[in-house]
C-alpha cells in the first residue's frame, strides 16, 4: 500500500520534468537539413541554334520533337501538304500599319527590284525622262516586275497609239482641207497676168519670197518649221492669200523707180540686199538658168534699180 501512494506523488525531478528553477537549461532541438541542390536541365539538341526565336518555338512543342529527325519529318508532310514548288515561298502581308521595313520585306519577297533600274522598259521609251520618273514611281508603290510588263503594254498600245492614231487622223483632215484650198486658190487665182505667167504660182512665190522676208529664221529648217505651224493654224487658204497680199505690195514698192534724193538711195540699197539674196536662194537660181520669164524680170529690175543698168 504505501509503495503505491509513494509513487502517486513523486516529485516532478524524480519523473524526469524540466527541472526546478535555477537548474541547467534544456538542450537546443536539431537544425534543419538543407534542401538538395535542383538538378541542371538536361541538354537539348536545338541547344545550339542561334535564334532565339526558334529554340522557343521547338521547346514550346515539348517532347513533340526529340531530335532533329522528328523535326525534319514534320518538315517533309508539311512539303507533301501544300506542295513542293510552294514550300518555302509563303508571304505574309503586313498590316496596313505596319512599319516601311515590314512592306519592304513583303516588296521584295514578292519580287520588287531593289530599284527603278530593274523594271524592264520598251526600247522605244527608256530616252524618255518622263519614263525615268514613272518606273521610280512605281518602284516606291512596290510594282513587281511581273505586273510592270503588263502596264507598259496597255501604255503603249493605248496611250501612245491612241495618240499616235489620234495625231494620224488630224494630219489627214488638215491634208484633205489644204487640198481643198488649194484648189479654190486655183480657181481663183486662174489665168496669166500682163507678162503672161500664171498669177497661182505668181502668188505663191510671192507668199513664200514675202515670208522669208519678214519671218526670223536661222536656217531653212527653222523656216518650214515655223511655216507649217503658222500654216495649220491659220489653214492653206488664208495662210497663202496673206503672205501673197505682202509679196505682192512689197514687189509694187520696190521696183517702182524713185526720182532720186534719199529715197532712191534707199531703194537701190534695197535692192542691192534683194541682189545678195537671190545669190543665195538654190530655187531661184534654178528657175532663174531655166529661164523662168518671172526670174529674169526681177533680176533686171533689180539691176536697173541697184546700178542704174540691166545686166548683160
Amino acid at each position: 500500500m504505501f509503495k503505491r501512494h509513494h509513487h502517486v506523488y513523486m516529485s516532478p525531478a524524480d519523473d524526469g520534468g524540466t527541472p526546478p528553477a535555477g537548474g541547467a537549461p534544456a538542450p537546443a532541438p536539431a537544425p534543419a537539413p538543407a534542401p538538395a541542390p535542383a538538378p541542371a536541365p538536361a541538354a537539348t539538341w536545338y541547344d545550339d541554334f542561334q535564334d532565339q526565336g526558334v529554340k522557343d518555338w521547338v521547346k514550346s512543342y515539348g517532347d513533340s520533337y526529340k531530335n532533329p529527325e522528328a523535326m525534319a519529318l514534320k518538315a517533309l508532310n508539311l512539303e507533301k501538304f501544300v506542295g513542293a514548288d510552294k514550300a518555302g515561298r509563303g508571304v505574309i502581308v503586313p498590316k496596313g500599319d505596319a512599319p516601311p521595313e515590314e512592306w519592304k520585306a513583303y516588296f521584295a519577297k514578292a519580287g520588287v527590284p531593289t530599284n527603278a533600274a530593274g523594271y524592264k522598259v520598251p526600247e522605244p521609251f527608256k530616252a524618255d525622262p518622263v519614263m525615268t520618273k514613272f518606273t521610280e514611281a512605281m518602284h516606291a508603290a512596290g510594282m513587281p516586275p511581273q505586273l510592270f510588263g503588263p502596264v507598259m503594254e496597255f501604255y503603249e498600245k493605248e496611250i501612245v497609239g491612241g495618240v499616235t492614231a489620234q495625231q494620224a487622223a488630224k494630219d489627214a483632215e488638215l491634208s484633205k482641207k489644204a487640198e481643198m484650198d488649194l484648189t479654190n486658190l486655183q480657181q481663183e487665182w486662174a489665168g496669166k497676168d500682163s507678162e503672161g505667167i500664171p498669177i497661182y504660182d505668181k502668188n505663191v512665190e510671192m507668199a513664200r519670197r514675202a515670208a522669208r522676208n519678214f519671218i526670223p529664221h536661222a536656217t531653212d529648217e527653222e523656216m518650214s518649221n515655223f511655216m507649217v505651224a503658222m500654216e495649220g493654224a491659220l489653214g492653206t487658204g488664208t495662210f497663202l492669200k496673206t503672205w501673197a497680199n505682202i509679196g505682192n505690195a512689197m514687189a509694187e514698192h520696190r521696183f517702182i523707180a524713185s526720182d532720186g534724193g534719199s529715197n532712191a538711195a534707199a531703194t537701190a540699197e534695197g535692192a542691192k540686199v534683194r541682189i545678195a539674196e537671190l545669190k543665195k536662194d538654190v530655187t531661184w537660181r534654178t528657175k532663174f538658168a531655166a529661164g523662168d520669164t518671172e526670174a529674169k524680170a526681177e533680176w533686171q529690175s533689180l539691176h536697173k534699180t541697184a546700178y542704174g543698168d540691166k545686166p548683160d
